[in-house]
């Protein structure tokens, strides 16, 4: 019956996911009672319903269990172009894993030549594998069980603009590779592994995650050479790497004072930041470690802000540190280390036209949280501008989805409902007092992107939208974003923004007013 409801799907893949569920179009569950019992078939039904014209977000669901499979959307060589979410009903709950380790023989591998056998190298070893663009992911736990000192990778970053929330990673070495010239985004998201645990050439950022080194004269990033960088001052160069934002480095207790690094260079004109992070007592004075190949050290620059111990108070005693470590000046960062600026600098280079920015915050923000009353057994909450359908939980267990804002429970227990925004990003359950949302997100990450405008204020510059065309109360330079976070129009010293061409759908509109700077707005089109 499996492989008959495939065929029916690659043969009706577009008109069937037309057909599903708004909020999440497949449904993947080891107990067989969604669509698809493994992530790999559901991702060939994304593929193939792209490929036979689909158009839009393909967003799958993950119930909870262990997917014992690599997972891949893509593979090294092979790459797509399809916007795919990966959702899981809990971190915790959802576990994809496998041994797989560089130097094994796989001969299914899609690279695979017809001339000789296949071996995995660094990249090829990962637990999973994302070659597509614009991917999302969030609340799952991805695990490479090898358990040894060879390359064993969880997640490789493949694609370019993927990004991440409140995922696990646990992989010995290699916890997340990032390809050379791709952009992600890791947003309270947890790290483990033994050496190398953030790794090669790629751009990318992590906001408020832990990372926990469990090896011994081992480091957290490992960078190799990037070609997007920032010359701040003469000597001063500001290599876009691997950026860490308050996020926390642990290590077990049992680990030797002073055995692990923060990074070590492994390729010439490398970099990594440590900006207002909380450091193990486990990391060594000088922070960085040496490299091998001399060229590396003396073209490799890394830098440190305003870091504290564990207790989030103590700063950190950086007087021992490497010489190419250095620490970032106040004006230096609200300069050149901002989200805005690292992935637009990022575009300017690889595509000098004018679209060239991307917002991973469109695709992790959260739309509102549902409030919910019960009315007996019935659920009923206020539609939630911007979201494609509700998830609901039933004492932490999922419960059902709907396009709806009504939900038939059944007596006893607890229930929740949580929004599902166009990116598949789930908001805070219903009851919840707060989250943080994409203000919240700009404030922290962004520059200059500090006001939300409202709807016509005397005196303010605001907007109206009818039919599609937005209008201003003053002119202005505006850029618009699909959620996917890409820049898809712009215009100069404008009065009003049609949107008519543009797919229905979210937008984010950033404005420029000569009088009141910087702001946005998000409209429904």
């Amino acid at each position: 019956m499996k492989k008959l409801f495939t065929l029916v799907f690659l043969c009706l893949g577009m008109s069937w996911l037309h057909q599903a569920s708004a909020q999440y179009q497949l449904v993947v569950a080891a107990d067989g009672s969604g669509h698809y019992a493994t992530i790999n078939e559901a991702m060939s039904a994304a593929v193939a319903a792209f490929e036979g014209g689909f158009e839009g977000r393909v967003r799958i669901f993950v119930k909870n269990g262990v997917y014992n499979e690599p997972a891949r959307l893509g593979s090294h060589k092979i790459e797509y172009k399809y916007p795919v979410s990966l959702v899981g009903e809990s971190r915790d709950g959802v576990i994809i894993q496998c041994g797989n380790y560089k130097g094994l023989m796989d001969n299914t591998y899609p690279d695979k030549s017809e001339e000789s056998d296949y071996y995995y190298g660094n990249n090829q070893s990962a637990t999973l594998t994302i070659n597509s663009e614009d991917f999302y992911g969030e609340n799952f736990t991805v695990i490479n069980t090898k358990d040894s000192t060879v390359y064993a990778a969880g997640i490789y970053v493949a694609g370019r603009r993927q990004a991440y929330k409140n995922v696990s990673v646990k992989a010995n070495r290699g916890a997340i590779i990032i390809r050379n010239g791709r952009p992600a985004f890791f947003m309270d998201s947890y790290v483990e592994g033994r050496q190398e645990m953030t790794a090669s050439n790629g751009t990318v950022v992590f906001f408020n995650t832990t990372l926990h080194n469990k090896g011994v004269a081992s480091q957290y990033a490992y960078p190799e050479d990037n070609v997007y960088f920032d010359v701040a001052a003469p000597g001063d160069t500001l290599r876009y790497g691997h950026i860490f934002r308050q996020c926390t480095f642990t290590a077990p207790d049992t680990t030797p004072d002073g055995s692990l690094f923060l990074a070590q260079p492994t390729a010439k004109e490398s970099g990594a930041m440590f900006l207002d992070c909380k450091l193990s007592p486990k990391i060594n004075p000088l922070g960085v470690k040496a490299s091998t190949n001399n060229l590396a050290n003396i073209s490799s620059w890394f830098y440190e802000y305003k870091n504290t111990l564990l207790d989030g108070t103590t700063p950190a005693d950086v007087s021992g540190r490497a010489a190419n470590v250095r620490q970032l000046s106040d004006t230096y960062l609200a300069s050149y280390v901002y989200n805005n600026h690292i992935y637009g600098k990022f575009y300017k280079v690889e595509n000098p036209t004018p679209l060239y920015y991307w917002d991973p915050l469109l695709l992790v923000a959260p739309v509102d949280i549902p409030q919910v009353t019960l009315d007996g057994t019935t659920l009923n909450w206020t539609a939630v501008p911007g979201a494609v359908g509700y998830v609901v939980y039933k004492d932490g267990a999922f419960a059902g989805m709907t396009e709806e804002t009504t939900f038939e429970g059944t007596a006893g227990g607890t229930y929740t409902v949580c929004s599902v925004s166009e990116s598949g990003a789930m908001s805070k359950p219903s009851g919840t007092a707060s989250q943080q949302t994409y203000t919240d997100l700009i404030a922290l990450l962004n520059k200059n992107i500090s006001n939300n405008l409202q709807q016509p204020t005397a005196g303010t510059l605001s907007w109206a939208i009818n039919d599609g065309v937005v209008t201003f109360t003053q002119p202005c330079d505006c850029q618009v974003y699909n959620l996917y976070g890409r820049l898809v129009m712009q215009t100069s010293a404008t009065s009003a923004v049609s949107l008519q061409a543009l797919p229905k759908g979210m937008y984010l509109l950033k404005t420029k007013n000569t009088i009141h700077g910087d702001g946005f707005i998000k409209v429904v089109r």
